[in-house]
């Protein structure tokens, strides 16, 4: 889930920019909607690495000396969903 909300404050960032861009410069219609195609490509482009890679450096927990599982429940699917959801809640110890 977090690489779709990073994914998400990146493209609006993205589009923030692109668009400030856009009223400053005042370019073309081909300009913009190529800026625009570049955004969207950005989005979809980046989305899983840029949110993988924040979550792998800031919120998972690599140093502990003991985990343990104290409940896991399965999230109820939506229409859109592609597999089974799964609510882990753990207790780590950190060294």
């Amino acid at each position: 889930m977090l690489h779709v909300l990073t994914a998400l404050g990146l493209g609006v960032t993205a589009l923030l920019v692109a668009a400030a861009a856009c009223i400053i410069a005042r370019p073309s219609l081909s300009v913009r909607a190529a800026l625009l195609a570049g955004v969207v490509v950005l989005f979809f482009g980046l989305r899983h690495s840029i949110g993988n890679a924040i979550q792998r450096r800031y919120f998972t927990a690599i140093d502990f000396s003991d985990v343990e599982a104290r409940d896991i429940r399965t999230a109820r699917q939506g229409r859109f969903d592609r597999g089974p959801a799964h609510f882990v809640r753990t207790v780590v110890r950190p060294k």
